[in-house]
């Protein structure tokens, strides 16, 4: 009777689990393009390039066009993921440049999630000229282990809500962009999300958590740490949009921005007065969750 009981719980669970997935993903073909209604040529204008991550649903795409449309750019949201292989992504990405003719406008300005950020260096390594002149990478020391900790920890579920590609995007390194042309802003995301919480031990297999900007193998000109999850990144404009115009416009953060490591613990879920705070502690240890779990999927990457 128990081992009854234990199956339909699973089963209900696991219902539980592609519902909020069914929920939250993103619509298949779910490119974003928003125009400016100019009479202006497109060698004269400029756009903003948004490449989301594998956290990419419904509600982050409505939250990033609400917040970057009316802004005076053309905006495009490409719905590049390839759920077979981190490559197919690339040249999925490549594709959507070609077809939309972004290599005509004035000037791209790109603000990048981390599956994104991997995808354009690698875009861009592969190409003689280009017309980006601005790049927000949204990096995390935390948040990119977490291809690593659902294949370790959860890999059927991972097969499940994108595909392939997250086993496939756990094995590659990432190609530092290093075209001195372009202008280069990092976010660094200071909180855990939830998935790497409920998976600490996991996520700290690989060794320990650096807060060193220059292990994020990536040149820049400024950087801004917020106190955003990544998994907030994603809808939170109200917190870090305007750091990201401000880069857009400025080729700098603005004087508000934070470009030193917060102290507190990482680990824990932000609270108004941890504000003060400066650098974070990353030898915080912690005991992994035993038994089921419902894990919301816009707070996995």
């Amino acid at each position: 009777m128990k081992k009854l009981f234990y199956l339909v719980f699973k089963s209900l669970v696991f219902l539980i689990l592609v519902s909020l997935f069914l929920h939250e993903v993103k619509g298949k073909n779910d490119s974003r393009i928003i125009l400016v209604e100019s009479p202006l040529p497109k060698n004269q204008r400029e756009a903003i390039l948004i490449l989301p991550g594998l956290g990419d649903s419904r509600k982050g795409r409505n939250a990033q066009e609400k917040f970057f449309s009316d802004r005076g750019y053309d905006v495009y949201i490409p719905d590049f993921l390839d759920r077979n292989s981190f490559e197919g992504s690339v040249e999925n990405l490549s594709g959507f440049y070609e077809m939309y003719d972004l290599a005509a406008y004035k000037k791209i300005h790109a603000f990048c999630y981390i599956l994104g950020a991997f995808a354009m260096n690698e875009f861009l390594a592969g190409r003689t000229s280009h017309n980006i002149a601005t790049i927000v990478y949204d990096r995390s020391p935390l948040q990119e282990r977490a291809p690593f900790v659902v294949v370790e920890a959860i890999p059927r579920l991972g097969r499940l809500v994108v595909g392939k590609v997250v086993a496939d995007f756990s094995t590659v390194s990432y190609l530092p962009f290093n075209d001195t042309s372009v202008s280069v802003g990092i976010v660094v995301e200071s909180k855990a999300t939830r998935l790497i919480r409920m998976f600490k031990k996991t996520a700290l297999r690989p060794g320990p958590v650096s807060w060193n900007p220059a292990d994020l193998n990536q040149g820049y000109q400024d950087i801004h740490f917020t106190r955003l999850n990544h998994a907030q990144m994603y809808h939170r404009f109200d917190v870090v949009g305007d750091e990201i115009m401000y880069f857009i416009e400025n080729a700098q953060f603005s004087p508000r921005s934070v470009d030193t490591a917060y102290t507190w613990n990482p680990y824990k879920p932000w609270r108004k007065k941890d504000e003060k705070s400066v650098s974070p502690n990353n030898s915080l240890s912690g005991s992994q969750p035993s038994g089921v779990f419902i894990l919301k999927w816009f707070d996995y990457q």
